[in-house]
């Protein structure tokens, strides 16, 4: 496996110390955030972040979609087509920086924007994707749909892996599934499991950990997540995607937390 890093990690620090403490680490890849602002507004010039990552021996391996193009299920038409028109204007910034995937929501379980009925959000939903499908492979890109985190009373579409492979089948073999460990763990449900579900279209990992209360992205360990059973599955699959450490920088700073991910990449003997 490659690991990478989310660029949450380093998301208070301006792009060029960012970059070097990332380099520092150890790490080549990186998974870039779309928050407004962030690595100096790297959306404004994705060539230029090219450059840099570049010239620190870095590279995206993936971007993740802004959450301005979370709403996939909205009841309400506008809503979810400039949901999908969001998502479409990443993918560009993710051409241009040179990242192969791109990771995308289903919908946002937590808003109050989607409908209460399974069916209706399952449709929207994948009538979303759809059109987010057709624009990626237009690009070039892989498009990762992420297992979403049951978050109070309402679940929708996505929770689980096998409803992701239900809603894209049929979009072509550029489109698959971002296991995120931590959603999996938080829903009740073993990443393990998930893991061997998505068998060839699992595309790209998150890497969190939490306690199975919240969505807490920890550093790999301090929760709950059945890491030695999701590593051993992946081994056994041959999976050779990215494995992105999507971590929140703990109250050490990102630096911190930095050496704390170089410390699991060791014990994991990668």
């Amino acid at each position: 496996m490659k690991y990478g890093l989310a660029t949450i990690t380093v998301d208070s620090l301006p792009r060029g110390p960012a970059l070097q403490v990332v380099a520092a680490a150890g790490f080549e890849w990186v998974e870039l955030s779309c928050r407004p602002g962030h690595l100096d507004d790297w959306r404004s010039d994705p060539g230029g972040l090219r450059r840099d990552l570049e010239a620190r021996g870095l590279r995206a391996s993936s971007v993740h979609t802004p959450v301005a193009g979370w709403h996939n299920s909205a009841v309400g038409r506008e809503t979810r087509l400039a949901s999908v028109r969001a998502v479409c204007e990443s993918l560009r910034w993710a051409r241009d920086v040179g990242a192969g995937t791109a990771i995308v929501h289903p919908n946002a379980p937590n808003f109050e924007d989607n409908p209460d009925d399974y069916g209706v959000a399952r449709a929207l939903s994948a009538g979303s994707l759809a059109a987010i499908a057709e624009a990626a492979g237009r690009l070039g890109l892989r498009l990762a749909v992420e297992n979403m985190p049951m978050v109070g009373p309402r679940r929708l579409p996505g929770v689980r892996v096998a409803e992701i492979l239900d809603m894209i089948e049929g979009l072509g073999e550029h489109v698959g599934v971002c296991l995120d460990a931590g959603h999996s763990n938080c829903s009740g449900v073993r990443a393990a499991e998930e893991a061997a579900a998505a068998g060839r279209r699992l595309f790209t990992l998150h890497l969190q950990d939490n306690d199975g209360s919240a969505d807490q992205h920890m550093v790999p360990g301090r929760g709950t997540v059945d890491w030695a059973a999701l590593l051993r599955t992946l081994e056994e699959g041959g999976f050779a995607g990215a494995s992105v450490f999507e971590v929140s920088p703990g109250a050490g700073g990102p630096e911190a937390t930095l050496a704390a991910l170089s410390d699991v990449r060791r014990s994991w003997g990668r």
